[in-house]
């Protein structure tokens, strides 16, 4: 007897590339995770995986295996998807990438309300750097911010997003305030290592100029950048959703306030989801749906209460 559950934990063993990880996916102790891999292989009488003790990788009847094991579980989902769609009662999981931003300050309340709405449907969210990256082989959708994604996959803008250049009281006591694009070469930026490191570029008056800076501190994680900021230790550009409430709390005071921040071809940031490319499944776009209308939803209140404008995509 085959074990279905058995052949889905060896496709993300593959996926995680450690035993570890995948056992605690499906609330097992690795050394279960290993009988039940062990037990496949006797199933089949061949060796899947040569595994040492830093290294795991496919043999090459594990790798014929894994391509029968990835096209069965997927046939398998999308009949359950089907099956839940004509029954309105979707079921399964949804593996959901984002970066640390989203994945903490907006997508929460999201996450509970659309559970709320759709009991039978897991969700798996992992957070990234390059959340696009995780769609090549573990999630089925991605919560990407920022520049227009690659073109080779399916993707939907939710919003369009601003920058506000800004610092602290504190910081901006001891230093003068910049009044043109040029002074902020002397000034001390903050910066995301995967965001524009040596230069910023700005729309002014229609010509888009590009400022060299010099890169103070630099991280990986945008929450920990706007805690830099109040804390005084330099200038940042984030986005407004970001940097707002603590303009609103006098925490923090915009810069250049006439310039708009953009990418050196002019595109301002938005907000996307993005689908691997290939089939889409009903529960998947009911997510995508649902996101984009709570956050789109939430974007027209701020507007509302705030007597300012965004741009929605979705």
């Amino acid at each position: 007897m085959i074990n279905l559950s058995a052949i889905r934990l060896f496709v993300r063993i593959i996926e995680h590339g450690r035993i570890a990880p995948a056992a605690r996916e499906f609330g097992l102790a690795p050394s279960v995770a290993s009988r039940q891999i062990a037990a496949l292989e006797h199933a089949f009488d061949t060796k899947l995986l040569v595994r040492t003790t830093r290294h795991l990788s496919l043999t090459p009847t594990g790798a014929i295996f894994l391509e029968w094991a990835r096209a069965t579980t997927g046939s398998l989902d999308a009949l359950h998807d089907e099956l839940g769609a004509m029954q309105n009662q979707p079921t399964g999981t949804i593996r959901l990438s984002s970066n640390d931003y989203a994945a903490t300050a907006l997508l929460p309340p999201i996450l509970a309300e659309f559970c709320t709405v759709y009991p039978g449907i897991r969700i798996q969210m992992i957070t990234s750097n390059d959340p696009t990256a995780l769609l090549k082989e573990e999630c089925e959708i991605a919560l990407h911010a920022g520049r227009p994604p690659e073109a080779d996959f399916i993707c939907r803008r939710v919003l369009t997003y601003h920058r506000y250049l800004c610092a602290s009281p504190a910081y901006l006591a001891t230093r003068p305030m910049p009044r043109q694009i040029a002074d902020l070469a002397a000034h001390q930026c903050l910066t995301h290592t995967h965001d524009e490191r040596a230069a910023w570029s700005f729309d002014q008056d229609g010509a888009i100029v590009t400022q060299t800076i010099r890169p103070f501190i630099e991280c990986d994680n945008f929450l920990s950048i706007i805690e830099l900021v109040q804390a005084g230790v330099g200038i940042a550009r984030l986005a407004d959703t970001l940097v707002e409430p603590a303009m609103q709390a006098g925490k923090l005071v915009r810069i250049l306030p006439t310039l708009r921040c953009v990418y050196p071809d002019g595109e301002v940031p938005g907000t996307w989801l993005l689908f691997a490319n290939r089939r889409i499944l009903f529960r998947t776009r009911l997510l995508a749906d649902f996101i984009a209308r709570s956050m789109a939803r939430s974007r027209r209140a701020e507007a509302g209460e705030e007597g300012r404008g965004a741009v929605i995509d979705g």
